[in-house]
């Protein structure tokens, strides 16, 4: 079963200032916006992880979305949506392993050096879970880079942790979404699990123009869900929260580059 980790921290930082007054265009409309909801079979893939301190490793996020988040929590999920377009999500997380709790390295702290996240609106649904393919083609949507900073400590051998991670905004499409993100974040809260209901393991990820690439040498794919949600901050300079939470590390105890 999929555990979710930081449900109590996102429902605070969601309700800790008041909603954005922004909007969202797609083909049935414009609504009101608050974020995402990302398909609970969403796929992380995770590659060139050994359990040593100082290994280098990534994590690679890639989803659909299941619907729209209103800024009272609430969910549109419209008839069109999966339907006549969609919206993706890519993300690469790049990761350093800091500590190890023992020899065995059976629990381990990590430090990410940085990142990407890239949101796309596409009317031509053409995601494919499997071969990573269709998933950043369309229009580019929001898009944001992760920085240094600590990401977090997992166990191993018995699978769980949790940690948060701060992004900022580089991009905000205003032909879909008004007012830009300039003034917001947003709390992602992307969990990792054993279940596999309607999931489908990766033959690739996501390369550039809605193409795929193989997946690297040794690299593996776990059944990822996220919820994103974007709230106001009084200062500029957006920051994007993504909460991580890591549960099936266990397979990757036995991987070597």
């Amino acid at each position: 079963n999929k555990i979710k980790f930081l449900a109590v921290i996102a429902s605070l930082l969601l309700f800790s200032g008041a909603a954005m007054a922004t909007t969202i265009t797609n083909v049935e409309g414009t609504y009101s916006f608050a974020g995402f909801d990302w398909m609970s079979n969403g796929t992380a893939v995770i590659t060139d992880y050994t359990p040593a301190v100082g290994d280098d490793f990534s994590i690679t996020f890639f989803a659909s979305a299941l619907s729209i988040t209103k800024p009272d929590g609430s969910a549109y999920t419209g008839t069109q949506i999966g339907h006549d377009y969609e919206y993706t999500i890519v993300a690469t997380m790049y990761e350093t392993v800091t500590f190890c709790v023992d020899a065995a390295c059976t629990g381990a702290g990590f430090y990410v050096t940085g990142g990407t996240f890239d949101i796309y609106y596409d009317t031509n649904v053409n995601a494919n879970m499997k071969t990573g393919a269709g998933f950043t083609d369309g229009e580019l949507l929001i898009s944001g880079v992760l920085g240094a900073q600590p990401g977090g400590a997992f166990g191993i051998g018995s699978p769980s942790g949790s940690a948060v991670l701060n992004a900022k905004v580089l991009y905000t499409n205003s032909n879909y979404i008004n007012p830009d993100l300039d003034t917001s974040w947003a709390t992602t809260t992307l969990q990792f699990g054993s279940s596999q209901t309607a999931w489908t393991a990766p033959e690739g990820i996501p390369g550039v123009g809605g193409a795929a690439e193989a997946l690297p040498e040794g690299a593996f794919g776990m059944q990822a869900d996220a919820n994103q949600t974007f709230t106001a901050v009084p200062e500029p300079g957006t920051l994007v929260l993504l909460g991580l939470g890591l549960t099936g590390l266990a397979v990757i105890s036995r991987r070597r580059k």
